[in-house]
């Protein structure tokens, strides 16, 4: 990354003393630290052990909430086979043929019958997964947009429970249904119930269909629609950390319970800097609707629980709960998709070897690969920074649980190395020196920001007396690692930097 050394200098007068403004350091390390994350997981834990109870102790008849049991670890009452018995029956085979079939019905009971351990393609005798992806006809229009943009969501998402075989033949394939679903994306990011991109917004379904989509993020024209629909999320979540809908009477648990399933599909943190308001993130705002039994409210004025707002509520933090382990997607039952799994991404003259869960670090010197010393690792919201030197003690880590992605970085001098922090695509860092700094062009040059391949990435550094604010004139992209570098700053006395230093930080 640099070819210099900025030697320490008794004489120095310039150095780092507050990297970062209190009030922006209180909010992101509390936010970000391990001590808030142990916090939330113990009340996310203790919050599905009290609303799983709550949902066993009367008899469990709906299909959400036998998916949030299973994907919680809680047995489903054998009550529950009469009941998805009696809907195969009343829902899908009695309207076989009929008016009143609904697709949607056949979506949610094959999502079901996966999670019950029933195979879709056979749930006596009816091939569920057939009667979508070739979907029936009612007074002219196809039952698969008939119910606006939920049949397109739910046949994705049932699909996809375990990454089922799609006949060549058949109406609709998964490029088929994802391009259509995507027609149907407002201009501000938002999908509506309506197949109609002008359609009224509405939150769920936005979320709803971030969670259909989440598996297809490495195309292109569906990660920019992604991309899309969670900065409509966040720029919408209100000042209380809701969404405030007048069609559903005001601001309730359930779009934010839906917004928190999308987002953890996609590995965003609900509980990140982008949907925290005031203090308040989506999580928090979610467990003040859990009354004292267990269940959850529609909204705030209301004071018993809500059925559905308690099933998506539970759906909600399981979803939230495997998302901090690393394992998987709520409707996701693909045994390779709810395995622990995770990327390393590393500068091009680094590598990191993997042997289970031991991660060894090898660097390039001269066209040849040889292990380097690891120095120092940080642990924070699933991403592992690994830090490799010559200056290390340990030939390998253990890449800890829940970890979605690991950065190899390397340590190529005696940094101030500041702690590192998951941050907004558009952050501001504020760096404060005890002594004013030379306000010009090339002083000011030796202050940017790398990406992990060390390339300089575009930003403005502005200095105004002893502060230096930098912003960067595009996002950053989410989901990488950045390193803001300051080496051989001056003061407006002209006295170097005493020590270089650096900070990495990760875009949401």
């Amino acid at each position: 990354m640099f070819t210099r050394y900025v030697s320490c200098i008794a004489s120095v007068l310039l150095a780092l003393t507050v990297w970062w403004p209190a009030t922006t350091s209180a909010a992101s390390i509390k936010a970000d630290s391990p001590q808030q994350i142990a916090v939330a997981q113990q009340s996310v834990t203790e919050s599905i052990k009290k609303v799983t109870d709550y949902i066993v102790s009367s008899p469990v008849t709906s299909e959400w909430q036998a998916v949030g049991l299973v994907k919680a670890g809680v047995a489903v009452p054998s009550g529950y086979d009469v009941a998805f018995t009696a809907k195969i029956q009343d829902e899908v085979i009695d309207q076989l043929g009929g008016n009143r079939l609904k697709i949607t019905d056949i979506e949610r009971l094959a999502i079901a019958a996966v999670a019950i351990g029933k195979d879709p393609t056979n749930v006596n005798g009816v091939n569920l997964l057939e009667h979508i992806y070739n979907s029936a006809d009612i007074r002219n229009v196809d039952t698969m947009i008939r119910q606006g943009t939920n049949g397109l969501i739910f046949a994705l998402i049932a699909l996809d429970t375990k990454n089922f075989d799609v006949p060549s033949n058949a109406r609709w394939n998964r490029e088929k249904i994802i391009t259509e679903l995507l027609k149907y994306q407002r201009a501000d990011g938002a999908w509506s119930l309506s197949t109609d991109a002008t359609g009224s917004v509405s939150y769920d379904m936005t979320a709803m269909a971030l969670i259909s989509l989440a598996p297809y993020t490495n195309q292109t024209a569906v990660k920019q629609a992604v991309d899309r629909a969670i900065d409509f999320l966040s720029e919408s979540q209100g000042e209380t950390g809701g969404y405030y809908e007048t069609f559903v009477g005001g601001i309730s648990s359930e779009a934010t319970s839906q917004v928190i399933i999308g987002l953890t599909a996609n590995k965003v943190d609900p509980q990140g800097e982008r949907f925290t308001k005031n203090g308040v993130n989506l999580l928090d705002h979610l467990l003040s609707f859990q009354v004292e039994n267990g269940g959850f409210k529609h909204t705030k004025e209301e004071t018993i629980p809500n059925g559905m707002a308690t099933e998506q509520a539970l759906q909600a933090l399981v979803a939230y709960d495997l998302f901090t382990k690393g394992q998987g997607r709520l409707y996701s039952f693909d045994p390779k998709e709810t395995q622990p799994s995770f990327e390393v991404s590393a500068h091009s003259t680094l590598k990191g070897i993997l042997n289970g869960s031991l991660l060894q670090v090898q660097k390039n010197r001269n066209g040849a690969w040889s292990s380097i010393l690891i120095e120092k690792t940080e642990f924070l919201n699933g991403y592992y920074i690994v830090q490799a030197g010559e200056k290390g003690s340990q030939q390998t880590t253990t890449i800890p649980e829940g970890t979605k992605k690991v950065f190899v970085v390397e340590r190529d001098r005696d940094y101030k190395d500041f702690r590192a922090q998951v941050v907004a695509p558009t952050h501001p860092f504020t760096i404060t020196f005890n002594k004013e700094v030379q306000n010009s062009e090339a002083n000011l040059r030796n202050i940017f920001v790398e990406d992990l391949n060390g390339q300089h990435v575009a930003v403005n550094v502005v200095a105004a007396g002893n502060k230096v604010v930098v912003t960067p004139q595009t996002n950053y992209n989410s989901g990488e690692l950045y390193t803001l570098v300051v080496t051989d700053v001056v003061s407006a006395e002209k006295k170097p930097l005493k020590q270089s230093a650096r900070k990495l930080f990760i875009i949401q």
